[in-house]
């Protein structure tokens, strides 16, 4: 998970509280990953930055609920459309948002790396609203009465082939005006970060005559369940900056937390959650307890969410910031705490709370600061009954309150994924001493919560399979794609450019190669950002020469928190490809044929002149190649098309 769009839009699996495991019926509060749009809303919205320029028109397109069903239902799914930089002839821009309501992202289209590209190339802009998440999903009829199966039954073609298959469709019928656009006369570049980077690669590699180009930024392509990895770069990343002092006292409030559940403790965990929520029935008390249970099982299960959600707040934006934002103020808040003569001083490397204080005054201190922190996070209209609670859903009817009902599923539908396909659960590894989680954050009860939220449909597990067998996970590399990570991303774990132990370790390099070519052998086309974060390269202060003069044009003397000089690096190395790759575009007929349902390692492909997949002597001494070999290291292909997709989380 973007979880959510365009750099720092992505929904950041900061926890929120749950109600949990109550089979098929049972009442669900915030998802663990719903507050994360609540609480980046605020910063990530480029909505909310002035832009002089015309508002961008908003439109829908039909499409099939299910691809697989010549006699679907169809639901309408939203986009919108830039010509601000366009000239006839331009490649077409597509951008993607991901996981996340796009609305108010079409503000940013011409910002960062978006407009740079379409500058540059006269491109038009798309963005496109991905299927289940803000007004793109299917209305809902009087007889829909919500309760986990039936929401799991709503959400069935939710899925990443289905999703995939929208843009092959919207791409084919897309019209505007007079001009030409279909990818088979002009090119179109799959541009997009995270979750909707992968989607950039997927589809290049998938239908290299509708895709001519990807940037798959913070790709995690590689699916699986288990990413405790997550949270060893903060582990790394801490001391490297002078706050091991910080992880030190995490990791001692985590081995409190560890024995008060050890010794079933209710009142001590309880005293624990209510210095930081506040008395009861205070805002943010209710904020966490407004649907507690009297069965003792689930007393214990709301504990654990809550404790979850009330400690973890501090990494919400670590994947795009590092020690740049919430995670330094808290550690900040820690140093300072009870002395305002010492705020502003450099206490790095000095002695930690649990190092000065006792156990439980330094606990004291620990909650003291995250109860200061979270009405920074929070609104007063993001407190229940905010729109985003399973019990409104299930309560409302959804005929007569399509938006409310949508904005529900907005926030679950990320969480639905997970749950269904993507995994990529950021549990504990307790066999590490450096460990920052307490050891209830396990893989079983990341299963337990989506059973718990969507029924027996999702019981097994997400079913990874199917897409790493489909586009070969860290061994694929379709041509004409650029592969730009993070340093201390935390979902480089799961990019091409991984260095964990069962990872390939495949070498890149930043040599470009030619139109519908791959680098050669095990080697990929790519570049790894010096103390670069997630989709740092999709910044809106991307493309404005801040690597040139190292200031923010905000603050004159600084550079805006999330950014280095690489990301322009990497940028510009893009720009560099498309020069290649774009005059290399050729007019052809596009497929009749759908990679929907079909294993896309075993097909041979499709396209014409210059979008085929291109011949290359394999191991056997054959001179054809199909497309399961392209998409592996050593295979190549052509394809068509510009599409932006955002940074979208996980």
């Amino acid at each position: 998970m973007f979880f959510p769009s365009f750099l720092m839009l992505i929904l950041i699996t900061a926890q929120a509280t749950a109600s949990l495991f109550r089979p098929n019926t049972g009442s669900v509060r915030l998802s663990v990953h719903s507050l994360t749009g609540i609480i980046n809303r605020d910063i990530l919205k480029p909505s909310q930055q002035n832009d002089d320029l015309p508002a961008v028109p908003m439109r829908y397109v039909e499409l099939p609920l299910n691809h697989g069903d010549p006699k679907s239902p169809k639901f309408r799914n939203r986009y919108w459309v830039d010509d601000t930089y366009y000239s006839s002839g331009g490649p077409i821009f597509f951008v993607d948002n991901g996981e996340a309501d796009a609305d108010g992202m079409e503000a940013y289209l011409r910002k960062g790396a978006s407009g740079s590209l379409a500058r540059e190339f006269n491109g038009l802009l798309i963005l496109w609203e991905h299927r289940f998440y803000g007004a793109s999903m299917p209305n809902m009829t009087s007889a829909m009465r919500f309760t986990s199966d039936k929401l799991a039954a709503y959400l069935k073609y939710h899925t990443i082939e289905q999703a995939l298959e929208d843009v092959v469709v919207f791409a084919k019928q897309f019209t505007f005006g007079n001009a030409v656009v279909s990818p088979g006369e002009v090119p179109w570049v799959f541009l997009g970060g995270s979750y909707p980077g992968a989607r950039a690669a997927w589809m290049r590699a998938r239908n290299p005559d509708i895709i001519h180009a990807s940037l798959a930024s913070s790709a995690p392509v590689q699916l699986q369940k288990n990413m405790w990895q997550y949270y060893r770069i903060i582990e790394e990343t801490m001391p490297k900056t002078g706050y091991g002092n910080c992880s030190a006292d995490i990791r001692n409030i985590t081995k409190w937390i560890d024995n008060a559940f050890d010794d079933q403790n209710g009142p001590t965990v309880d005293q624990f959650l209510g210095k930081i929520t506040g008395p009861e029935n205070s805002d943010l008390w209710n904020f966490f307890h407004f649907d507690d249970s009297p069965d003792p099982a689930e007393q214990w299960d709301n504990r654990r969410v809550n404790v979850k959600a009330a400690i973890e707040v501090i990494y919400r934006d670590f994947q795009y910031v590092g020690m740049n934002g919430v995670l330094k103020a808290f550690c900040d808040g820690l140093q300072y705490y009870g002395d305002p003569t010492r705020v502003g001083t450099d206490f790095r490397n000095s002695r930690g709370i649990f190092e000065a204080h006792n156990a439980s005054a330094a606990t004291n201190i620990y909650t003291d600061v995250l109860a200061a922190l979270w009405p920074k996070v929070l609104k007063p209209t993001d407190y229940p009954p905010a729109g985003v609670t399973m019990d409104q859903l299930y309560s409302a009817d959804c005929a007569k309150s399509q938006d409310t009902c949508k904005q529900i599923i907005t926030q679950w539908s990320w969480v639905y994924q997970t749950c269904a396909e993507f995994g990529a659960y950021q549990i504990a590894n307790v066999s590490r001493p450096t460990n920052l989680l307490p050891k209830f954050e396990t893989l079983e009860n990341e299963l337990k919560d989506c059973k718990g939220w969507f029924g027996d449909a999702v019981a097994g597990g997400p079913n990874l399979d199917p897409i790493n067998k489909k586009y070969g996970g860290w061994n694929m590399n379709p041509s004409n794609v650029f592969w730009s990570d993070g340093e201390i991303d935390p979902w480089r774990v799961l990019t091409l450019h991984s260095v964990e132990d069962n990872a390939p370790k495949r070498p890149s390099t930043t040599k470009i190669p030619s139109s519908g070519s791959t680098a050669g052998g095990d080697t990929f086309f790519g570049f790894v950002m010096k103390g670069g974060s997630h989709c740092a390269d999709l910044g809106q202060y991307v493309g404005q020469g801040l690597h040139e003069n190292q200031t923010s044009p905000a603050s004159g003397t600084r550079l805006p928190a999330g950014y280095v000089p690489d990301a322009d690096v990497a940028h510009e190395l893009f720009k560099d490809a498309l020069r290649t790759w774009l005059p290399a575009f050729k007019a052809h007929p596009l497929s009749k044929d759908s990679a929907f349902g079909r294993d896309t390692t075993n097909s041979s492909g499709a396209g014409s002149g210059n979008n085929q997949p291109s011949s290359s002597r394999g191991a056997g001494g054959s001179d054809k190649k199909n497309l399961a070999t392209s998409l592996l290291p050593s295979g190549r292909f052509y394809s068509v098309l510009i599409i932006m997709v955002a940074c979208a989380m996980l």
